[in-house]
């Protein structure tokens, strides 16, 4: 849910959800509520004291990643030596799952209050508050949208109000970055191992912290939560000519 928009809208509640809502609105509304979409989106950022110390705490890590991405990942390190050559995928997926944990960890900074309505779900929750959910997923189906994705769509739609409202335990989530630090303390010092003697033993150590790692997005429950709600956002593009993902 990396897209918010600038603009305010009634508020909504699942209510909206219900057939009891007015069928005014013609299609026409809905190709010009695309255009205002378009012209409008963008990203909304608010001021919140925790929400800028969570998102401080990430900037050593990130520092971090950018340090090993100067050499190439350690999938180009392992590139640069013959002794490592043959275990370089091992490299490719280690620097993968931390750069998604770091997306992961980010989100759950960005959303420790709510998660915003991105343009999809506030498109959606907006035509419906307007014209009722059976009205607007006839009109889209009309502008050729195939049923299933509409349908997609408006599951999206629901959950956002939910996610919308949603809140985190900053200490719990302070918590999960520290342990998530750890895994990136032995991502750069792996770097800069294989850079300085590189050792063919480097790519089980590569391996091994890869599971564990990945082992953390399983267990740990804010991480968990965050690849959970990315993972609800729906392929989606409204219309070829105002936007979509």
């Amino acid at each position: 849910m990396d897209r918010e928009l600038k603009i305010h809208l009634p508020t909504l509640s699942r209510s909206i959800f219900s057939e009891s809502q007015p069928m005014h609105t013609s299609l026409q509304s809905t190709v010009l509520f695309l255009l205002f979409l378009s012209l409008f989106s963008g990203n909304t950022a608010y001021a919140n004291p925790e929400v800028d110390r969570c998102h401080s705490q990430l900037k050593p890590i990130q520092k971090k990643v950018e340090f090993v991405d100067q050499a190439g990942g350690v999938w180009g390190l392992f590139e640069k030596f013959k002794t490592l050559r043959s275990q370089s995928t091992q490299g490719l997926q280690l620097d993968k799952v931390l750069k998604k944990l770091l997306h992961n960890l980010d989100y759950l900074c960005a959303t420790l209050h709510g998660v915003p309505l991105n343009e999809l779900a506030t498109f959606v929750t907006g035509k419906i508050h307007a014209i009722g959910k059976t009205q607007f997923r006839n009109e889209m189906i009309l502008l050729g949208k195939p049923p299933q994705e509409v349908d997609s769509w408006l599951i999206f739609a629901e959950f956002a109000l939910q996610a919308e409202h949603r809140s985190l335990n900053p200490e719990s989530v302070q918590r999960s970055i520290l342990h998530a630090e750890t895994y990136f303390n032995r991502y750069k010092k792996l770097a800069q191992e294989i850079d300085q003697a590189p050792l063919s033993k480097q790519g089980e150590t590569a391996g091994l912290l890869f599971k564990e790692v990945q082992a953390f997005f399983k267990t740990d429950a804010n991480v968990k939560r965050a690849v959970f709600e990315n993972s609800r956002v729906p392929y989606w593009d409204i219309d070829e000519n105002y936007g979509g993902s």
